[in-house]
């Protein structure tokens, strides 16, 4: 066995302690700062830092291969319901 191969299971328990650590104490922080603000995020920036955090953990590519359907479908709906008001206004439910 080579050495990279025997500090592997150390390296990456290292490395989800340290990204575990990191995930609680942007979460504690941000709810520090925002319990003095007197406000709360929006989901929109919840889901973006989640997103990013999860990014750092998983593989980056195998993430974004399991997660692009889901996102583009998602982007999808949110582009047909924007759309959906300026068309309404051009149609007429009456005879």
């Amino acid at each position: 066995m080579n050495l990279r191969s025997r500090l592997a299971p150390l390296l990456d328990t290292l490395r989800g302690r340290y990204l575990t650590a990191l995930t609680i104490g942007y979460f504690a922080l941000t709810s520090f700062l925002m319990a003095l603000a007197g406000g709360w995020p929006t989901p929109d920036k919840v889901v973006i830092v989640g997103l990013l955090l999860a990014f750092l953990v998983a593989k980056p590519l195998a993430f974004l291969k399991d997660w692009m359907p889901f996102v583009a479908l998602f982007a999808a709906y949110e582009y047909l319901r924007g759309l959906v008001p300026a068309r309404a206004s051009a149609s007429s439910s009456l005879p």
